[in-house]
């Protein structure tokens, strides 16, 4: 027999499989049986562990489809389930043979805000101000090329390049900015960041309080 299943899954998710068997021998399989014997400790079996297929005749395929449930210990990358497929031969004799399936395992950044600051903490009309928004990383996997803006209307710095952020860790976007006249301001920080699902980008809605000289 020859097996293949390939699908890509999300950590925490349920992860599919379409497994395909192929009797690739010269003769009938008959009480042909699928059982799943092994997995990885943070990968536990959502369908049955046995699967039974009657009979397969030569060159001919079989299809099963398995679910596997995941979760945030999950290793990225790929995880290996043990597979054993047993038949009976047309001279009565039964064959077993053991296969593993691969289950590759992708992670997703989640960048979101932290925290937010600035210097000086009560803005004044014509301040230069330092604004600190920290971003960190909920997810379970890298966010890289990050990048935040923000559209708030004062003159001043309002790009910031980060990097990478690793899962459970934060790091500044720092912005310089002249504060203009008094008021109620509000503006949008936008950030952009890459994972194995390619860009995202999540917008925010932030205020910033300006007050008179006195």
């Amino acid at each position: 027999f020859l097996v293949g299943a390939v699908r890509f899954q999300l950590h925490g998710d349920d992860a599919a499989a379409h497994v395909v068997l192929r009797n690739d021998g010269l003769s009938r399989a008959d009480l042909v049986t699928v059982t799943v014997n092994c997995s990885s400790p943070t990968i536990t079996q959502k369908t049955p562990t046995t699967f039974h297929l009657g009979s397969l005749e030569k060159g001919s395929n079989a299809t099963i489809d398995m679910i596997f449930a995941t979760d945030k210990n999950t290793p990225i990358g790929i995880n290996r389930v043990c597979l054993s497929i047993s038949y009976v031969n047309p001279d009565g004799t039964t064959t077993t043979q053991d296969e593993t399936l691969a289950v590759h395992v992708k992670g997703r950044a989640r960048v979101s805000i932290a925290s937010l600051s600035s210097d000086p903490a009560q803005v004044v009309s014509g301040d230069t101000v330092t604004l600190v928004i920290r971003l960190e990383n909920t997810g379970t996997d890298n966010a890289n090329s990050v990048r935040a803006t923000i559209d708030l209307p004062a003159t001043g710095t309002k790009d910031a390049f980060i990097g990478r952020i690793e899962p459970d860790t934060d790091a500044p976007a720092v912005f310089i900015v002249r504060a203009g006249a008094a008021g109620e301001y509000g503006y949008n920080l936008t950030v952009q960041y890459e994972d194995d699902y390619g860009v995202q980008t999540r917008t925010e809605p932030l205020r910033m309080t300006v007050q008179d000289k006195t």
